[in-house]
């Protein structure tokens, strides 16, 4: 046998050990998928996550049960969320959905924490309410976030304070309301993201489809909205400094009268929209562009469309109207 039939079936053995490892391994993580979450006492872990979500959310926040799940990362499968509104802006709350992953801060397990690193709801419900003074049901949420990243003497927590989850929510609605009375506008299918980059600053990233509940539309033609910004802390959210871009595009103007004054006045054609805001929600410079193309009545159809393209820029002061 010369050297060379030698080193082959040296080789092949050292393979075979090595895909018998492998094999091994995995049978290994598939039992440990399989036994282990039964094995563990999630009831513990109920009340902290649910502490972890309303510290965070500054809410109170209520679920009914709580399930381990390890792939494809390790976290909880929460059922049943609701995130109690303050009662100073209503009894309905603030958010509302049938199901929850909510991930693990990896790293936070070898210091002896629970830290959740994502916040992922899917066809969730969302309010979102305004009052008459001026003030968003969203303040309280960027305070806590505010309070939490930079403690002060009346509010300091012992340790490392935590950090927000990263929150998302996909075909999803968002309902505006006014005090306790709910509009008849909202948001459809919506997709939004909401994080911090850094303590103190958040982004925010949506996309929805306008809707509107008092009369009929074709949603496929209200177009859809797009929102991509980031806002600086403040006491409260009208004062925050933000710069925001919003667009609206693939809207048709018989559907998007409908939709805005509930009645349609017989014009038609495509209409497409960017806003671009620096500043704050009480004072901010505006940048506005509309465009439109093949602008006719629904009467006939003329040999000649209009089309135009509009801009406009303006400094917007609320208080003062």
């Amino acid at each position: 046998m010369n050297q060379n039939t030698i080193t082959e079936e040296t080789q092949g053995r050292r393979q075979k050990r090595t895909a018998l490892w492998i094999a091994l391994a995995i049978v290994l993580v598939l039992l440990a998928i399989l036994i282990v979450p039964p094995l563990l006492s999630v009831s513990r872990y109920r009340s902290r996550i649910t502490q972890l979500i309303s510290s965070s959310l500054g809410r109170p926040v209520r679920l009914s049960s709580v399930e381990v799940r390890l792939l494809p990362m390790p976290g909880f499968v929460l059922t049943d969320l609701t995130v109690e509104e303050d009662q100073a802006y209503g009894a309905e709350p603030v958010l509302h959905a049938n199901t929850v992953t909510a991930s693990i801060r990896l790293l936070s397990l070898w210091r002896g924490r629970l830290e959740i690193s994502r916040v992922s709801v899917d066809e969730a419900s969302v309010n979102l309410v305004r009052l008459a003074s001026g003030r968003w049901n969203l303040d309280p949420l960027f305070k806590t976030a505010v309070a939490q990243a930079h403690p002060g003497p009346g509010n300091a927590t012992v340790g490392k304070p935590l950090p927000l989850p990263y929150l998302e929510a996909t075909n999803s609605r968002i309902n505006l309301m006014k005090g306790t009375e709910k509009l008849p506008f909202s948001l459809l299918n919506t997709d939004l993201s909401l994080w911090q980059p850094e303590p103190g600053e958040w982004r925010i990233r949506l996309r929805g489809q306008p809707a509107r509940t008092d009369v009929s539309l074709d949603l496929a033609d209200t177009g859809v909205v797009r929102l991509e910004g980031n806002i600086r802390p403040a006491s409260q959210l009208r004062e925050m400094p933000m710069h925001l871009e919003l667009e609206w595009r693939e809207a048709q103007l018989g559907q998007l009268a409908r939709l805005i004054i509930g009645s349609d006045p017989g014009w038609r054609g495509a209409l497409s929209g960017n806003l671009r805001l620096d500043g704050t929600a009480d004072a901010a410079q505006v940048q506005a562009r509309l465009r439109a193309e093949g602008v006719h009545r629904e009467e006939f159809a003329p040999a000649t469309t209009l089309d135009f393209d509009a801009q406009c820029g303006l400094v917007y002061h609320y208080t003062s109207r």
